[in-house]
């Protein structure tokens, strides 16, 4: 409602009050000229830095779709990457676990490796000492000398099994004729 009674005042041609005089002077046509040239040179400057401003925008958003497309090839790259590394994560962890069981059958080894080394040389020391007591004239050791008595008690006991047997033989032989 202001408005539309404002704009009826502004428009009412009788009413001596709608326009008002501004105070000062009015600049001369040469003035005027001369100013008009100065805002042309600064409206053509203001254009010409507008220009560069849009030719480095131009610059800058081709610059920047081309790092765009750069980090996305890298997104891709990168996970390519990151699956090959945990590949070879998981190959590391397998070799390491061979190489864990290995060491450990290794170390198996290398125990009996020297529980068998000790044996030879307990063997070797038993060696010497049977051929020290022989070269005395004693039995080798008392292990041995009661091995020999029962071995030569059972070839004792076997010769007199065959003796048996033959003799059995015989006189069955004899006594069929």
């Amino acid at each position: 409602d202001r408005l539309n009674d404002l704009e009826k005042h502004a428009e009412d041609p009788e009413k001596i009050t709608r326009t008002r005089k501004l105070e000062g002077k009015d600049p001369s046509q040469p003035e005027l000229l001369k100013k008009t040239e100065e805002l042309e040179l600064r409206l053509a400057e203001k254009e010409e830095q507008l220009l560069e401003k849009d030719f480095l925008y131009e610059q800058v958003s081709k610059l920047s779709d081309r790092i765009r497309i750069k980090a996305e090839n890298g997104k891709e790259d990168t996970l390519t990457c990151a699956k090959k590394i945990n590949k070879m994560k998981n190959k590391i962890k397998d070799t390491t676990r061979k190489m864990m069981s290995q060491i450990a059958e290794l170390s198996m080894q290398q125990a009996n490796c020297i529980k068998l080394q000790q044996e030879v040389r307990d063997k070797e020391k038993f060696v010497e000492t049977c051929h020290a007591r022989m070269e005395q004239g004693l039995p080798p050791s008392g292990e041995i000398k009661q091995e020999w008595k029962r071995l030569v008690r059972e070839e004792r006991i076997r010769q007199l099994e065959r003796e048996e047997k033959t003799r059995i033989q015989e006189e069955e032989e004899q006594h069929f004729l």
